[in-house]
């Protein structure tokens, strides 16, 4: 069971990461204001910051919103506003939050095992 959960938070996941893509592409010019006033953790420091760790680390940097849940709101609104190709980064993003999931899922069906006989 809780592998199906993990699926469904992949999933899930994915689909919020595509909306970011597509709020930093095509709106940000209309939401960034709101954006660094009213959700925690966007800040015109920390999307600057952002930009420039794009630049130096690739697709490496892809794979860290699988941790923090506010720093995964930024990388994703930033994806789309720098223009990084949304199959790439989406491919990526997949494997990070999946393998979150996943080893959770795992964890949990491991330890509800043993606690269950």
């Amino acid at each position: 069971m809780s592998y199906r959960y993990a699926l469904i938070a992949t999933v899930g996941s994915v689909l919020g990461a595509a909306l970011g893509y597509v709020i930093g592409w095509g709106l940000w010019d209309v939401m960034a204001v709101y954006f660094y006033a009213y959700v925690p953790g966007v800040t015109e420091e920390g999307f600057a910051r952002v930009g420039q760790l794009f630049s130096q680390y690739d697709f490496w940097l892809f794979l860290l919103p699988a941790s923090p849940r506010i720093l995964a709101k930024i990388f994703t609104i930033a994806v789309g506003v720098f223009a990084i190709l949304i199959s790439r980064f989406l491919c990526w993003h997949s494997i990070g939050r999946g393998l979150r999931f996943y080893l959770v899922a795992n964890s949990v069906s491991l330890y509800d095992n043993r606690l269950g006989s």
